[in-house]
């Protein structure tokens, strides 16, 4: 079996790279310009270009990418599938967010986050026997999740009529409160064929609304949702990113839609930033000891951290 999973990059970081794992430069394209970080190094760069694909070769939407996030990486392998070598399966992921294939949890060196997650063919092949596609671990929808989709939905005016694979998964996720998120799978060629065919286009359609941010404030501003209004208003980073975000939605919308009539599996996410033990970040001051509210799906709790340890200790209130 041929498994290709893209490892998704924008900037220099950990190099996860072996014969299932495919890095792949994410706009490329527009990589030398000024973004909301800053602007990337001469260095940096080079490094992008010496250990990775980029997506800014052959047909392709690398220009796109502040606006549309990795759905560029996902565009070029759609129209440059041969390129990779005609893979059986395909999947997605991020240089921070692996699937953690074998559970693992606290990795001691960086270097082993590969095998510790079991990120060989073999094992992905294991996982997938008996479905016939792998999702992420879904994540609770709160209100701030279910704002954003009714949003979206009232823009592309989803229904029985118009998209209604995906309407019926809206729907779907509005009741359930699930959402899969972060665009990241792993499904067989002929899926992923189908996938990319449903997706662009609302995409596109989507791109050739230049009121579009307008249309998404007017919807959100008739929710009343006074956490999106903010969001909103802090339009430098939300706005210019808004098409990647719909499409984030519009992934999840699918996968549901798949699920209708095939079998899938949903794996746990290894934060890559996250799960490296390290005494350097426990001992750090903020990490010895300290009290905190945490807002968990629009309830709030108090946590205690002890030694770099968060522990949830007790509800307070509702937000």
């Amino acid at each position: 079996m041929n498994i290709k999973i893209l490892v998704c990059y924008h900037k220099k970081d950990f190099l996860f790279k072996n014969d299932v794992l495919v890095p792949i430069h994410c706009g490329r394209a527009v990589a030398k310009e000024k973004h909301k970080d800053g602007q990337i190094s001469d260095k940096d760069y080079n490094w992008l270009l010496d250990n990775m694909i980029g997506d800014d070769t052959g047909d392709n939407i690398s220009h796109l990418n502040r606006e549309v996030n990795e759905m560029t990486a996902i565009y070029w392998v759609w129209k440059n599938y041969d390129k990779l070598g005609n893979p059986d399966y395909i999947g997605l992921c991020h240089y921070r967010r692996l699937f953690n294939f074998r559970g693992a949890k606290y990795i001691y060196n960086k270097n082993h986050i590969m095998s510790k997650s079991g990120q060989t063919t073999k094992n992905i092949a294991k996982t997938l026997k008996g479905a016939d596609f792998i999702t992420r671990t879904p994540i609770s929808c709160d209100e701030l999740t279910i704002t954003n989709m009714e949003c979206f939905q009232d823009i592309l005016k989803l229904s029985d009529t118009h998209c209604p694979e995906l309407y019926k998964s809206f729907k779907w996720m509005q009741t359930n409160k699930k959402y899969f998120c972060t665009n990241m799978f792993i499904m067989s060629r002929d899926d992923f064929f189908a996938y990319c065919s449903c997706v662009f286009p609302v995409m596109f359609d989507f791109l050739k609304l230049d009121n579009r941010g307008d249309l998404f404030t007017e919807s959100v501003k008739r929710r009343t949702n006074p956490k999106m209004l903010e969001r909103i208003d802090d339009g430098k980073i939300w706005l210019p990113r808004l098409t990647g975000y719909l499409m984030e939605y519009i992934t999840a919308f699918y996968l549901v839609h798949m699920m209708k009539t095939k079998k899938h599996k949903e794996i746990g996410i290894l934060n890559t930033e996250e799960c490296v033990f390290s005494w350097r970040k426990i001992f750090r001051l903020k990490h010895l000891f300290s009290i905190n509210r945490t807002a968990i799906n629009g309830v709030v709790y108090r946590t205690i951290c002890l030694l770099g340890f968060s522990i949830k200790i007790k509800r307070i209130k509702n937000a």
